[in-house]
């Protein structure tokens, strides 16, 4: 349960992450305005959200989940790179439909970090679907 995998399979359509922090309007994880629309974030602070709520993600590791069967969770840094640029070009490309904010986006990808922190290895390992955290509703419009 990697945000590669919970993200992709979220965003896929338009971006590999997205979402993060709920602090209003202070700036939060990513240091960028929290009241700022989507529709209205510059490359720049596209890239800085991106860059935090990409590095939400894990450390790479290996899970055994038995019977020869291994799950790969996490991101190298590489990788990382990767969906930040990915994220960064995807997220100045919201559709207009999208009301949600930076706050509003970090909010939701926080709360998949909060998830995947708090999921077993048997957890991660089994065929179960995870729902959309709450916080990821009003971003759901924005990618897809």
């Amino acid at each position: 349960m990697s945000f590669k995998s919970i993200g992709s399979a979220f965003l896929c359509s338009v971006m590999a992450f997205a979402c993060g922090g709920g602090n209003g309007g202070g700036g939060g994880g990513s240091g960028v305005d929290g009241n700022v629309p989507l529709l209205d974030i510059t490359a720049g602070e596209a890239g800085d959200v991106c860059d935090y709520i990409i590095h939400l993600d894990e450390p790479p590791r290996t899970i055994d989940c038995g019977d020869g069967t291994t799950v790969e969770v996490g991101q190298t840094e590489a990788e990382a790179q990767a969906d930040i640029a990915e994220c960064t070009t995807d997220l100045q490309a919201v559709p207009v439909e999208c009301d949600a904010t930076v706050a509003e986006l970090e909010a939701c990808f926080e709360a998949f970090a909060d998830e995947a922190a708090a999921a077993t290895d048997a957890e991660i390992c089994s065929d179960a679907q995870t729902p959309l955290p709450a916080e990821c509703e009003i971003v759901l419009p924005c990618f897809g």
